[in-house]
């Protein structure tokens, strides 16, 4: 029986990225590609060894930006929205008794920013970040590591993300796995393992209300 959900961050909870290629214009090469930021720098500010001043300081380096890092920080946070749907979900699972637990590839300051704009990791019983251990999906000991925070067994553990790669790394360590890619498949997919994802609030009341309507007979 499932009694732990762990959830990815960025294509799960928020999309990132969105419409930047606009706020680009004029900044950048139009040539660039999205894919461009991933690299070696990126993997280090996920490891918390770079920060993200100096991650966007070598991109403008390295391709000759004509845009300063405090413009390019503005211009991605602009990218990022949350998933319709996703909180609601997250939220019904906390009310129905679930432990929640988030595991994400994420830089420090890139948490925090996140943290203030969406108030997410207020859901969660325990939280883990790539920064904070120096380590990244699908390394075997992050996985681990949520758990142990959330005093959670993986065969009793669910791990949703939206890489192929990452849940399999979840996979290895005995806990079940579902890829994201809609609130509306998640929900359904929950409903197929037995997730509870009822209103017990409005259970309650309609059993309180069944109680009283007895008790005036």
């Amino acid at each position: 029986m499932i009694t732990t959900i762990i959830f990815d961050f960025d294509g799960v909870q928020v999309i990132g990225l969105v419409g930047v290629e606009a706020y680009f214009r004029g900044y950048i090469d139009p040539h660039f590609q999205l894919s461009d930021f991933e690299g070696d720098e990126l993997e280090q500010v996920y490891r918390g060894t770079l920060s993200e001043d100096a991650y966007w300081q070598a991109l403008i380096n390295k391709y000759h930006w004509n845009a300063s890092v405090p413009q390019i920080k503005a211009i991605i946070k602009k990218g990022v929205q949350e998933i319709p749907g996703t909180r609601q979900i997250i939220e019904t699972l906390k009310r129905n008794g679930y432990r929640l637990g988030l595991l994400s590839i994420h830089g420090r300051e890139w948490v925090e920013h996140y943290e203030q704009t969406f108030n997410h990791h207020r859901l969660f019983d325990a939280t883990l970040y790539s920064y904070e251990v120096g380590l990244c999906k699908p390394d075997p000991q992050v996985y681990e590591i949520i758990l142990e925070r959330l005093r959670a067994r993986p065969e009793e553990s669910l791990f949703i993300d939206d890489n192929l790669a990452y849940l399999e790394g979840a996979r290895k360590i005995g806990m079940a796995t579902l890829q994201f890619t809609s609130a509306a498949q998640l929900k359904h997919d929950l409903g197929d393992l037995g997730v509870r994802l009822h209103e017990r609030y409005y259970i309650s009341c309609a059993i309180e209300y069944l109680i009283d309507s007895n008790d005036s007979l």
